[in-house]
């Protein structure tokens, strides 16, 4: 159960970024549109960069991190998008620490979605496989539903750096509260 919250949470933290994001950038920051594709791709590359790593190797995956030293580190990943949000930094800085930051969700968001897949499938009775894999799917879609409408409901009431900050302390809250629960590498992603 940890685990499934610490997901919701995640998908909550990631479409946080994601329905923030187009807002800062054009409202805020005022960046191009080339600029704007920039950082918009840096979460597609992050993602491809994960694949290949976790393909690339066993002795990487056999090394992932711990699923709560993930959530800590995606708790970094979301203060440093709040203060870049405050806008204190020139644009051409705030682009560059947007594709870098977001190069960095892309790679932990694969990191976590491929081997707790795995994980769901190794360890999960066959015939059981079936309705743990919809009631995942199904929670993972329902709460993304349910964030975006609320997500965009906060965007436009409250500033992008408070959204930020709650995010980071909630996603902070679960990761430490429930570490000793977490506290287990994700499995090799391998096939038997």
């Amino acid at each position: 159960r940890p685990l499934l919250l610490f997901i919701v949470i995640m998908d909550l933290a990631f479409s946080s970024i994601s329905i923030g994001l187009p807002y800062i950038t054009v409202k805020v920051l005022n960046v191009s549109n080339t600029q704007y594709g920039m950082i918009q791709a840096a979460i597609s590359f992050g993602m491809i960069l994960g694949s290949l790593l976790l393909s690339l190797s066993n002795t990487i995956t056999q090394k992932l991190p711990k699923i709560s030293n993930i959530g800590l580190t995606f708790c970094t990943l979301l203060a440093a998008l709040s203060l870049i949000s405050f806008n204190i930094f020139s644009v051409s800085i705030s682009v560059a620490l947007y594709i870098i930051i977001l190069a960095f969700v892309g790679l932990i968001l694969i990191v976590i979605n491929i081997p707790f897949a795995t994980f769901i499938r190794k360890n999960t009775p066959e015939n059981l496989q079936g309705r743990v894999n919809i009631t995942v799917n199904a929670t993972a879609n329902l709460s993304i539903s349910v964030v975006v409408l609320l997500f965009g409901f906060l965007f436009g009431k409250f500033q992008p750096n408070i959204i930020f900050a709650v995010v980071t302390v909630i996603l902070f809250t679960i990761s430490v509260r429930f570490y000793r629960a977490l506290s287990f590498s994700i499995p090799k992603n391998n096939v038997d």
